[in-house]
């Protein structure tokens, strides 16, 4: 993939949602980086995405799949990496050592430093993640965080979830007048569709606007560039996990709370509700499924914000 530039921007760490509801700025600075590609030939500001990564880092190929279709449909990415700034690669091995939090302070972080470079469109600016990363774009869609890291007045124009992991959520949603799409698949068992589906039209009762499509045939992160396999870790895909308008999270089918924090909570909830089993990979369907589909919500998204 060409990179343009690399972004270096200040951010947060927090343990949980509630750090980042009470008081975020309190919280130690980390300097974390960003792959930006810029489209060719483009005058004037231009819109951006922001990209929140997977489990895997940076080795999915969803990167080099996405910024090509971007770059030429005259669209600016950032890549945030979350990991290597903080001394790791991936998350996939202990997701324990990155609050899901975090993954969602850094995208918000992001849209408060890019929205400052005049070469990008401030009204023009949406957040795409996959897995971990679409569970970070589903979470930061809601006014309370939002406003939390940004203040009043700032938001990102839309949101773009592939396969969001949607056993998080938040108990009383407060989505944002942003559109929302997100992308499922119908055999995923990591992050059934069921799930997002159901949570989707819970935001949409609330004054939301979110579209859902979903694949049938398709399983979990079904663009990566790894065939579709199966493994033997722990998928949470049976957990029902709320966050409270106070940002603190509980297990609802268990009891257990985060009350002594991201990596016990964790645990606990893996423990209690966690399944053995999961199924990764492209199929059937071709890698770029959902890229037309995403293009063209993402050119409606800021046709309306311009």
């Amino acid at each position: 993939m060409r990179v343009s530039q690399t972004i270096h921007f200040p951010t947060r760490t927090p343990d949980g949602f509630n750090d980042i509801l009470k008081d975020v700025r309190s919280l130690p600075s980390v300097e974390i980086s960003g792959a930006l590609q810029m489209p060719h030939n483009q005058r004037g500001p231009v819109p951006l995405v922001i990209t929140s990564i997977g489990s895997r880092g940076l080795t999915s190929g969803r990167e080099e799949l996405y910024a090509e279709a971007f770059e030429k449909a005259g669209l600016a990415m950032l890549i945030v990496d979350s990991y290597s700034g903080r001394g790791f690669t991936e998350t996939v091995s202990d997701q324990g050592k990155f609050s899901f939090a975090g993954s969602v302070a850094d995208g918000l972080f992001a849209l408060e430093f890019m929205r400052r470079d005049p070469r990008f469109d401030p009204a023009r600016i949406a957040l795409f993640g996959y897995s971990r990363g679409g569970m970070a774009t589903v979470m930061s869609y809601d006014e309370r965080i939002q406003r939390a890291v940004v203040g009043d007045g700032v938001s990102f124009a839309a949101h773009v979830a592939l396969y969001p992991p949607c056993y998080l959520q938040w108990r009383n949603p407060q989505p944002t007048a942003a559109p929302m799409l997100m992308l499922m698949g119908g055999r995923d068992v990591q992050a059934p569709a069921a799930l997002g589906e159901a949570y989707a039209q819970r935001l949409n009762r609330n004054g939301g606007n979110v579209e859902v499509i979903t694949y049938p045939e398709a399983v979990h992160s079904f663009d990566t560039s790894t065939p579709e396999a199966a493994g033997n870790g722990i998928n949470l895909g049976a957990a029902d996990i709320l966050v409270g308008d106070d940002g603190l999270m509980v297990e609802t089918h268990s009891g257990v709370t985060a009350e002594h924090g991201w990596a016990k909570f964790l645990a606990d909830v893996r423990a209690a509700r966690g399944r053995p089993g999961n199924l990764t990979g492209y199929g059937v369907l071709p890698r770029d499924v959902a890229v037309e589909p995403i293009l063209r919500f993402l050119n409606e998204a800021f046709g309306a914000a311009g």
